[in-house]
């Protein structure tokens, strides 16, 4: 009897036919007993069954789908979600999973049809669709994503043949609120059983794209695959601030001055600045954001040229005037004359408070060359060669334009060679070997100008003898180009 004991002696226990186990059963015949057949009613289902992308634990192992082929796209795939709607996980031609929709729709029905779809080679993405019969709630994809901006594209087919007419299926579409397809009506765009795709770009602020299909004018919104690709926003271009317009003097008389620019206010929205260019016409005359250019007496339009880190680049211009040095008059001397006003209202002062030695001389005769006759009838002359003939004028400190006013009055140095002479100021030799009548002729005026530096308060002009006859001057201006 069934009892584990060996009621007969003869070494084995409960050995008749009634005490054994029943045999266990393998229904589906895939040579898997029921005991270890996680479906005993599906041949493809059982332990060592090749595993495929269809929502089953194919192979027993308490895991459904796990194969790589049926796993999400990795993530610099671009694609955020690949949703088969009314479906199941789809691999497409490209090696993308499509996932089936169940987990992120509150509602609808599923649809499906075998018949081949135009425009695609991802036939099997169209032949399945969702779609909604109530008009409330609508139906809606949620999708937690992190906050940015998406491109959605939507995939849809028309395979309901109720609906294969102009004006049978007209519904409408919204995302995050805002109306991205209104009126839409698939056959009317592309007919019966062909494929079209809709892209949008969406912005999520709340972490949840949500997608509604709500009802319109004809039959049910519907929806066949959904796609959410992360839409990476243009880089910002920088700004380049070149800095306001700027109008300098040149101080110091020598046609340039040096000019400091001023690209501090550039900058990149959402990187760095690492380059800074500084151009006139075609010649990049600095680099660097407070550059120190010499730029000569004009207008220059200079051009900043900014680049950032993602290489993006923007330009701005600044106009840079360097205006001549403005000149004050501190003196006007009449030579070996008295004061003197000239045509444009000057007055000339009459020289003897600054000059240690000399005589005067003049004539009444006209001088060619200029409107300021009197001024070049007069002179003052040397006869002697110590003390030398100096002027000494008090000035402040800096720089200061001199000009010289001649013409040779005499007529016994009416001739080349007849007076030759030397000029200095402030110790440095301005004029050599200087033979007036040489350089214009007879009773013919000329000016000559040089610029001098004063550093003891005292601009000291000399006159000394040269080659021939004695030193002589008609008029002298001094002008001050600033400290």
């Amino acid at each position: 009897v069934c009892d584990d004991i060996d009621n007969d002696c003869d070494g084995a226990i409960d050995e008749v036919a009634a005490c054994q186990p029943p045999p266990d059963p393998d229904n589906d015949g895939d040579g898997s007993p029921a005991s270890q057949d996680c479906n005993d009613n599906n041949a493809a289902v059982h332990p060592g069954a090749t595993e495929v992308c269809d929502d089953i634990d194919n192979d027993c192992d308490g895991a459904v789908d796990e194969v790589a082929a049926c796993q999400p796209p990795p993530p610099d795939s671009g694609a955020i979600y690949r949703i088969n709607a009314g479906g199941n996980n789809y691999v497409d031609s490209d090696g993308n999973l499509w996932q089936a929709d169940g987990a992120y729709v509150n509602k609808g029905i599923n649809y499906s049809t075998s018949s081949a779809i135009s425009g695609t080679t991802m036939d099997p993405l169209y032949q399945t669709e969702r779609w909604d019969s109530s008009s409330s709630p609508v139906m809606t994809y949620a999708l937690p994503v992190s906050g940015g901006t998406y491109e959605v594209i939507l995939h849809f087919a028309e395979i309901y043949s109720g609906a294969a007419a102009v004006g049978k299926r007209v519904f409408n579409v919204f995302a995050e609120g805002e109306s991205i397809l209104q009126d839409f009506d698939i056959f009317a765009e592309v007919g019966f059983r062909t494929a079209v795709e809709l892209a949008f770009t969406i912005n999520v602020t709340d972490g949840l794209l949500e997608i509604e299909f709500a009802h319109g004018a004809a039959d049910n919104p519907k929806i066949n695959a959904i796609e959410v690709l992360s839409a990476e926003a243009e880089p910002n271009p920088p700004v380049a601030d070149a800095g306001t317009d700027q109008t300098v003097s040149d101080l110091d008389g020598d046609a340039a001055e040096l000019v400091l620019l001023d690209a501090s206010g550039s900058f990149d929205p959402d990187g760095t600045l690492v380059t800074f260019e500084w151009w006139e016409g075609d010649s990049m005359i600095a680099t660097g954001t407070s550059p120190s250019v010499m730029l000569s007496v004009g207008t220059h339009d200079l051009t900043l040229w900014v680049t950032d880190d993602q290489g993006a680049s923007a330009t701005d211009t600044v106009v840079i005037t360097v205006s001549a040095a403005s000149a004050t008059t501190i003196y006007r001397l009449n030579a070996g004359g008295g004061s003197y006003v000239d045509p444009d209202g000057n007055l000339w002062e009459k020289d003897s408070a600054y000059v240690n030695t000399g005589r005067v001389y003049g004539i009444n005769n006209a001088i060619s060359g200029t409107t300021m006759d009197p001024l070049y009838r007069t002179e003052r002359w040397d006869v002697s060669a110590l003390p030398a003939m100096t002027y000494a004028l008090p000035v402040s400190d800096g720089t200061y334009e001199v000009v010289l006013h001649f013409a040779e009055i005499y007529s016994g140095a009416a001739a080349l060679g007849k007076r030759v002479f030397n000029v200095s100021a402030e110790g440095e030799s301005v004029l050599q070997d200087f033979d007036i009548f040489a350089e214009v002729g007879f009773r013919a005026a000329v000016e000559y100008a040089f610029t001098i530096n004063v550093t003891d308060g005292l601009l000291e002009i000399e006159f000394t003898h040269g080659a021939a006859n004695n030193p002589k001057i008609s008029a002298i201006e001094v002008l001050s180009l600033g400290p």
